[in-house]
């Protein structure tokens, strides 16, 4: 199964709903790199966040892992294997916590072979375990291309400026991405090397340490941090750390489904962030590019 081709099949057209909140568009000279979330972001998602952090696993998605599963899964039940899922996820960050990791990040592959393997006499190959994680992710997050999301970008590369990611994130992201903006994040501009995901350090956001990694990989070519422009839905995840390394900061507020404040009101979020975008066709003119 081709990841990319997959999700293409089955993703539908999504539509960023309304927040009702007004643009704050200040103009950010002197930015080099250009920095985005992805779930809630650069990518409508339904679940407003990557599937692994909801609380509950879907038993309806669970329903579609056992039918690609085959035969020998014919008898599983998919409430247990929700709970099997879910207790998966709760076991590896509770050890990465007693190991002093604050906000911790599972590989979600070795969560599947733990759910799976019980119900398997044969050995299950990584193949699968990806492809099943990827249809499971697919059934409970339904994404689409955040309205004006390549157009803005493919500008903002032609301007010159660096491109990255940072993101909380699964190994099947990519092929997600690919899926419903029709290019890999490299193609459109975003360099791998500049690509921070949270599966690859085991700690996801808030935790500063996605931004400093970022920050670092810049730096490493000339780029300091206050010439950096980082844009996400989450005030927490996303503004507030990425303001602590020394970014300039933008609140996404593009689609109701995904903006976060936590207890903060709606102006103290404004207030904390450099700008507020509700569309991305509003990103190049702040940077001083010419869409």
């Amino acid at each position: 199964m081709d990841a990319a081709d997959y999700v293409k099949g089955v993703m539908k057209k999504l539509l960023p709903e309304s927040t009702e909140v007004e643009p704050v568009l200040p103009d950010l000279p002197g930015i080099k790199a250009f920095v985005t979330d992805i779930y809630g972001t650069l990518i409508i998602s339904a679940a407003g966040d990557i599937s692994v952090s909801q609380e509950t696993a879907s038993t309806k998605a669970m329903r579609k892992v056992i039918k690609a599963l085959g035969e020998d899964f014919a008898d599983a039940n998919p409430l247990e294997l929700a709970a099997d899922y879910e207790s998966g996820i709760r076991r590896y960050q509770d050890v990465s916590k007693r190991n002093g990791t604050k906000f911790p990040e599972v590989e979600i592959r070795e969560v599947w072979l733990d759910v799976l393997r019980p119900h398997s006499e044969e050995a299950i190959s990584m193949r699968s375990i990806e492809e099943i994680a990827l249809i499971y992710e697919c059934a409970v997050n339904p994404v689409w291309e955040m309205t004006g999301a390549i157009k803005a970008a493919q500008s903002i590369r032609e301007a010159g400026l660096r491109m990255g990611v940072i993101s909380n994130a699964q190994f099947y992201t990519t092929a997600v991405c690919e899926g419903v903006l029709g290019e890999d994040l490299e193609t459109i501009g975003f360099e791998e090397n500049l690509t921070v995901m949270s599966y690859n350090l085991r700690e996801g956001k808030p935790s500063e340490r996605l931004y400093k990694s970022e920050a670092s990989r810049l730096q490493n070519l000339g780029i300091s941090p206050e010439q950096v422009f980082y844009l996400g839905n989450d005030l927490i995840k996303d503004v507030l750390p990425a303001a602590a390394v020394g970014f300039r900061t933008g609140l996404f507020a593009g689609d109701a489904r995904s903006l976060r404040l936590g207890d903060a009101t709606l102006e103290e979020a404004i207030d904390a962030a450099d700008v507020v975008v509700t569309e991305w066709k509003q990103i190049p003119p702040i940077l001083g590019i010419n869409p």
